[in-house]
C-alpha cells in the first residue's frame, strides 16, 4: 500500500548550545512551506522519539531558558543534542489542483418563432399504461388510473394533450370505439398530439362527429349540455360531403 509514497525527511542538530526555538522554528518554517510547496502533508516527529513542541517539559523548558541569566565562562555547554527531524509523504504523481465549475444553468426553451403545422393521424385512442403493458410488460395495477393516448395505424404512440377539442376522447367512451381520423399538432421534439379536428371513418366512410342541440340548433365540440338553455346535448355523426378534407 506504501509503495506509491516517497519519505522525505529534514532535519538540523544543535549541538553543545541552547535549543535556541526562533532559529530553529524559522527552519521548521522553511521546511515545511517546502513540503506544502511539492504537495506532501508535513509530519511533526523525532528521531529520539520525544516530542519537540507542545509535549516538551516544563522543567526541561525552564531550564534551558534559565542559562540566559548565567556568565559566559567560554566552555561549551554540556546540554543534550536536541535532534529535530520534519517527515513528510509525497505521492509519486503530483497534486492536481482542483477548480470549482460552475453549475450549469437549466436548458431554456425558447417559444417557437413559426406556428405548428397540421397533420392528420389516423388510428384509435388507448389506454397507454395497457398497452405499454401489453407489448413490454410494464407493471399494470389492477385498479389503475386510464392514461390516454393515440395509436397510429403504423404502431406509433402520442401522448393526447387534453383541451376543449379534445375533451370527448377522454370524457365519451364511445369516441374510444371508433377508428378516428384527428388534424392536430405534433409538437417538435416530444410526442405530444394536439387534436384540433376529430372525425371518425366507417367502411371507407369520414364523418363529422360533434355534439348537436336540437332546441338552439348550436354544435358543440365537447361533451356536456348545452351553453345556451343548459339543455342536453346528441352526439351525431354525419358523413362528410367532401371526402378529401
Amino acid at each position: 500500500m506504501m509503495k506509491d509514497w516517497t519519505w522525505i525527511s529534514t532535519g538540523r542538530k544543535i549541538m553543545n548550545k541552547r535549543f535556541d526555538w526562533p532559529f530553529a522554528n524559522r527552519h521548521v518554517v522553511s521546511a515545511i512551506s517546502l513540503m506544502l510547496y511539492a504537495g506532501a502533508a508535513p509530519i511533526r516527529c523525532s528521531a529520539d522519539l520525544q516530542p519537540w513542541n507542545d509535549d516538551f517539559s516544563r522543567q526541561q523548558r525552564n531550564a534551558d531558558f534559565s542559562r540566559q541569566d548565567r556568565p559566559n565562562t567560554g566552555k561549551a555547554s554540556a546540554a543534550k543534542p536536541t535532534p529535530l527531524v520534519l517527515c513528510a509523504l509525497l505521492p509519486d504523481k503530483p497534486a492536481v489542483p482542483t477548480v470549482d465549475k460552475p453549475p450549469q444553468q437549466p436548458l431554456e426553451h425558447k417559444p417557437a418563432e413559426t406556428p405548428v403545422p397540421l397533420v392528420p393521424l389516423r388510428g384509435k385512442v388507448v389506454c397507454l399504461s395497457e398497452e405499454m403493458h401489453h407489448l413490454y410488460q410494464a407493471p399494470l395495477s389492477t385498479g389503475h388510473e386510464h392514461l390516454y393516448g393515440f395509436r397510429t395505424h403504423d404502431g406509433k404512440y402520442y401522448t393526447l394533450l387534453r383541451t376543449k377539442f379534445s375533451e370527448a376522447l377522454f370524457s365519451d367512451a364511445r369516441f374510444r370505439e371508433k377508428e378516428l381520423l384527428i388534424r392536430g399538432r405534433i409538437f417538435p421534439e416530444s410526442h405530444i398530439f394536439d387534436p384540433a379536428v376529430i372525425r371518425s371513418i366507417r367502411n371507407g366512410t369520414i364523418y363529422d362527429l360533434y355534439y348537436y342541440c336540437d332546441i338552439c340548433d348550436i354544435q358543440a365540440v365537447a361533451p356536456g349540455p348545452c351553453e345556451c338553455c343548459q339543455g342536453p346535448t346528441e352526439l351525431l355523426e354525419k358523413p362528410l360531403a367532401n371526402q378529401q378534407e
